[in-house]
């Protein structure tokens, strides 16, 4: 991930984290629908290590994301740049997993920029995220493995 703009870094233990708003945003019904066959004490360990976890530099490539600010309501403002790869391209290198970490690394970020922002300030906890296609030669074929 790169951005211009400080994310807060989680540096705490498991029993300070827990206390977070973060951590208690992630036990939003809607998040752990996401995270089903994980527990809570599963979901901590993988926020935990995904702060240090470094994505391969190719899916950087293929899927960027930024944190570009803070609207006028304080909603989070991301773009996500989306690559010409596919996830065919995934799936063959079998990289389906060290991917789906980069989703989770992506989505933590999006939630911690969203609790930066207190309900006062930002009272919808809503983000916004901008797609960037325009380096996708064929959305259908970047989107759908089977296609060719």
């Amino acid at each position: 991930m790169s951005s211009d703009l400080e994310i807060p870094t989680i540096v705490l233990s498991k029993e300070q984290l827990l206390d977070l708003p973060l951590f208690k945003y992630l036990q939003h019904p809607a998040i752990m629908d996401i995270f089903k066959p994980m527990t809570i004490d599963d979901l901590l360990e993988l926020a935990l290590d995904l702060e240090s976890w470094k994505a391969p530099e190719h899916f950087q490539k293929m899927c960027s994301y930024k944190f570009i600010g803070y609207d006028q309501k304080n909603r989070p403002i991301w773009v996500c740049k989306l690559g010409d790869y596919t996830v065919k391209d995934v799936i063959n290198r079998g990289e389906v997993e060290l991917f789906e970490r980069y989703f989770w690394q992506a989505i933590l970020a999006v939630v911690k920029s969203i609790v930066a922002k207190s309900t006062e300030e930002n009272p919808s906890q809503q983000a916004v995220c901008i797609v960037d296609a325009d380096d996708v030669s064929n959305y259908r074929k970047f989107m759908h493995g089977p296609s060719e």
